[in-house]
């Protein structure tokens, strides 16, 4: 941040800025990952016209162990239920693990057969869940939160090819 604003470079020093203020937060709000038991993930996106910025948060035994983030383009003609089902279907494809909670941002097309499938895949019981209140929804708003800080960081990074607009 200092060596942004050293030459003379605000805007990235101020986003710079921002996403250091959001990942304290993340480390001040640990507590509320602490409230939620098991193992899970937390996915959540924000979307330009042309891409979505995913991550996705790591609950293991109760603790934020990580997180993971990926860009996807060719969304231009999808809605975020669409976007959210395609991601799933795209990343348990290949994870390592899957836990028996997946916390969603949306609602996702298919989530009975998309939740069957990932069972079938993991041997037990996984449910995809929209939260609405509680340390949950606490955590997905978190998350989305991160999400918003990292595609203004993401986009100040890349060639003006990409339009800012935020849907």
């Amino acid at each position: 941040m200092r060596a942004a604003a050293g030459q003379l470079q605000f805007e990235r020093a101020a986003l710079i800025r921002d996403q250091i203020a959001a990942i304290e937060n993340v480390v001040q709000d640990r507590s509320t990952a602490f409230k939620v038991k098991g193992n899970l993930d937390v996915i959540a996106f924000v979307q330009t016209k042309e891409i979505a910025y995913f991550e996705v948060f790591f609950i293991r035994h109760s603790k934020l162990t990580g997180r993971n983030t990926r860009i996807v383009d060719g969304i231009e003609d999808e809605g975020p239920p669409q976007i959210m089902s395609n991601f799933v279907k795209q990343y348990y494809t290949a994870a390592r693990s899957i836990p028996s909670e997946i916390l969603v941002q949306y609602q996702v097309d298919e989530s009975e057969l998309i939740s069957k499938w990932l069972t079938d895949l993991k041997g037990s019981r996984v449910t995809l869940i929209v939260p609405t209140r509680g340390a949950k929804k606490k955590l997905l708003d978190m998350l989305i939160e991160n999400v918003q800080q990292g595609l203004q960081l993401y986009l100040v990074k890349q060639p003006s090819t990409i339009s800012p607009d935020i849907i």
